[in-house]
């Protein structure tokens, strides 16, 4: 009998001992040490979690051995850690729930519709821009920016001792805004798809004519969106349309590409039932605060 209840204490110490194998401990702080109540802890590449006490600590009782677990609370950054005993897992304050970030770009512009000529060409281009990034939720971000942009095109035309050529230039102030939804690989590497709408304010609007014949070159510029000269030259100052791009951020460091699509007619005297519409594309860089 003593045999007996011997070896079922010895079969109990084991099951506990097998059992304290997948229990993981610790406590969750913030950067001061003070603790984070509410806290979800869960298990790297498994649904199991649980949820940290008033004083910070948890018990997670798993049922395989454990590796690593991520902390996750709102307004704090995402850690993921090691597995060990009484771990202290600290929470550093989120940079990114209210992010700014700056950028250029560079690319091509051009205009398009019923207007324009068939060999219109991309019109080198550029931005610069101060925008916000504010998280909605575990992955969805909403994303502004104030941006300068140049857009338009050129055409040309050649012919025997005839050359004609056209440079369109309209710059704007750009407001676009957009949702998007980020994959992060690593903590300091990430992958952002964007889309949405923007309007544009029209800044300056010039058209540049150089016309040479016969060894005679004459040079003319016009006023898009205060014409004097000819009032069915005139565009129309704002812009709106839809905008799409794609990000890849390491560490604070953001390049990406980006297009946008105007979907306002920019003559302002449309009579004749004619179209003409902006487009960019544009290859960015960055810097995330």
């Amino acid at each position: 009998m003593k045999k007996l209840i011997l070896s079922g204490i010895l079969l109990l110490a084991g099951f506990m001992g097998l059992t304290a194998q997948n229990v993981v401990n610790g406590k969750v702080v913030d950067n001061e040490g003070n603790p984070i109540p509410g806290a979800k802890i869960e298990v790297v590449g498994s649904t199991e979690s649980t949820i940290t006490e008033l004083d910070g600590t948890f018990r997670l009782e798993t049922q395989k051995p454990v590796k690593k677990v991520k902390a996750f609370y709102v307004g704090m950054q995402t850690k993921t850690q090691t597995v060990k005993p009484d771990m202290l897992i600290k929470l550093q304050q989120s940079n990114s729930q209210i992010s700014w970030r700056v950028n250029a770009g560079f690319g091509g512009a051009n205009i398009t519709g019923d207007d324009m000529e068939d060999d219109t060409s991309l019109k080198p281009s550029y931005k610069l821009g101060i925008g916000m990034e504010i998280p909605l939720g575990r992955n969805w971000l909403l994303m502004s920016s104030l941006e300068y942009k140049l857009k338009g095109c050129k055409w040309s035309e050649e012919g025997g001792n005839f050359s004609f050529k056209e440079d369109i230039s309209l710059h704007y102030l750009q407001l676009p805004v957009m949702g998007a939804y980020r994959l992060n690989f690593r903590d300091d590497m990430n992958l952002t798809f964007k889309a949405g709408l923007y309007v544009a304010y029209g800044l300056k609007g010039e058209m540049k004519i150089t016309e040479t014949y016969d060894g005679m070159t004459e040079k003319e510029t016009y006023n898009l969106f205060n014409g004097e000269d000819d009032e069915n030259d005139e565009l129309k100052r704002f812009d709106s349309g839809v905008i799409t791009g794609i990000d890849f951020g390491y560490k604070r460091f953001i390049v990406g590409l980006e297009a946008d699509f105007g979907f306002i007619n920019l003559l302002k005297h449309d009579e004749e039932d004619i179209s003409i519409y902006n487009g960019t594309v544009f290859f960015s860089v960055g810097y995330r605060f």
